[in-house]
């Protein structure tokens, strides 16, 4: 069990925890609005950049949901994605190659939440 600190306004302070393995996958979901043309994808379209933008909130997490944590509750590996959205499955060890760490951060109505963020100075 990790144990979670929070700041003075009770926001998570970003951690890697140990408790996610590398080989887990994190599901990233994404609206139709984070497809764009480009000519020189494959099909015409891709995801823009904005897709994996840190939120504006302390602290700058990307949103993620874990996967195997979902599974284990008995639900579909793409989770809350809605017919009109996608998701995209990374593991956890991708983000971590890029010196970011990826901890839990439940949140109401989503314990299966948590949060890709950079380390300070990189």
């Amino acid at each position: 069990m990790n144990s979670i600190t929070r700041d003075e306004n009770g926001i998570i302070v970003p951690y890697d925890d140990p408790n996610i393995k590398n080989d887990e996958a994190l599901i990233r979901y994404f609206s139709k609005d984070h497809i764009v043309r480009d000519d020189k994808a494959p099909n015409g379209y891709r995801l823009s950049s904005g897709t994996f933008s840190p939120s504006s909130e302390p602290h700058h997490g990307i949103s993620v949901d874990l996967e195997n944590q979902m599974l284990q509750d008995g639900l579909p590996s793409e989770g809350q994605c809605s017919p009109e959205n996608g998701a995209v499955r990374v593991l956890a060890s991708i983000p971590r190659e890029e010196s970011l760490m990826v901890g839990t951060s439940p949140m109401e109505g989503n314990p299966y939440h948590a949060e890709i963020w950079g380390r300070e100075g990189v």
